[in-house]
């Protein structure tokens, strides 16, 4: 038997497969429920009022205009549209980078431990 046949086993035949569906259905029910929930005009209301708090308290109003007016152009809604996109790719790009700089120090020290290693 495959490590996976067996792993079926445990989650299909056991108290842990059981709870594993229990918590399953629970989830689909409670997933269910919340966006039921933020369908809701009164909750979208309250994450509006969220929204226009925390613009007003990092932008002037003349800022703010600026942004309604910038967000009515092609351009606007294009940059707004990509949002997710760009700070979604933008983090990706950055991790990457950030392997890479880790990647060139553990070279480096390898080096150097190499080096120190070295007879005389």
């Amino acid at each position: 038997m495959g490590s996976m046949e067996i792993a079926m086993k445990l989650v299909t035949e056991t108290d842990i497969g059981e709870y594993s569906l229990k918590q399953l259905r629970l989830a689909v029910v409670d997933n269910h429920k919340i966006f039921k929930a933020m369908k809701d005009p009164e909750n979208i209301k309250k994450l509006f009022e969220k929204a226009a708090i925390l613009y007003a308290e990092l932008f002037t109003d003349e800022e703010i205009m600026e942004l309604i007016a910038f967000q009515t152009t092609d351009t606007g809604r294009k940059a707004l549209e990509l949002t997710t996109t760009l700070v979604q790719r933008g983090s990706e790009n950055a991790k990457e980078w950030l392997y890479g700089i880790m990647d060139q120090i553990e070279e480096e020290d390898e080096e150097n431990i190499a080096v120190d290693k070295s007879p005389p």
